[in-house]
Formats: structure tokens, sequence, C-alpha cells
């Protein structure tokens, strides 16, 4: 791919990420803590802050602010490392889990209505040929 190609696909990912986020369902906190959540999710439940500003490449401090309001909302919690008790643990509760569920179900039901009006079956097709693709790239060192 030639260098405006590769610009406009990274538009393209960018764009379909912003729409995706727009369409998620946010409930009782904002889609950035709601990112929170889902990477504690995705990392088995538990993480340090440390490591989730890290995966979502934010500042510790915004990581730090998102995660006082989580827990005052009863949706982590905060343990000390059993290891090291100068770091901390956070944990996903289980109300934290359902409001990530909620929001990947609104995200991925506005997805399929449109993939299902918008696609082909042949281009359908063709999309999950694409998001082979995507996990090639995604996974390559």
């Amino acid at each position: 791919m030639n260098e405006s190609e590769v610009t406009a696909l990274r538009r393209q990912v960018a764009a379909f990420q912003r729409r995706i986020r727009s369409e998620m369902s946010t409930g009782p906190v904002s889609v950035t803590d709601t990112l929170v959540l889902a990477a504690i999710s995705r990392a088995g439940g538990v993480s340090t802050p440390v490591e989730l500003a890290g995966a979502l490449a934010m500042s510790s401090s915004n990581v730090a602010a998102s995660l006082r309001l989580l827990e005052s909302k009863q949706l982590l919690e905060r343990n000390r490392h059993p290891d090291d008790g100068r770091r901390v643990l956070v944990s996903i509760t289980e109300a934290g889990e359902e409001l990530v569920r909620q929001h990947r179900r609104g995200g991925e039901a506005w997805l399929r209505r449109t993939i299902d009006a918008v696609l082909t079956d042949d281009e359908q097709a063709l999309l999950r040929q694409a998001g082979e693709l995507l996990d090639r790239i995604t996974t390559h060192q």
C-alpha cells in the first residue's frame, strides 16, 4: 500500500471505531470510564492502574480520576497487592461487568443492524475476511 492508502485506511478505521463508540450505551458513567472498566474486564477482571494507563494510552492521573469515580459507583474495588502492599490492584465488580456487557451490546447491535441493512451477503463475507486481516495486522510484532 502506498502512503495515501495507508492514511486513508487509518482514518477509516478510526472513524469506524468512533462510530461504534457513539452507538454504545454508556449508562451511569462516561465512555472513557466505561473503557477503563472494559480494559479491566479484558485483563481478567483484575489489573493495576499502571497497566490500565498503558493499555489505554491514558495518563496515570486520568486513570486515577476514572478509578475514583468507578469505585464511588461500586463498579470496581481497590485492594492492596498480596505480594507487594505498596501496589494496588483494581477488580471489576459484577455491576461493573454488567455495565461493560451493556456497553458492548449497544455497539454490537448497531453494527449487526447496519451490516445487514447496508451490505450484501458477498460483502459481508468480504468484511469477515477483512476482519481476519485486521487481526493479523494487529498481532504482528
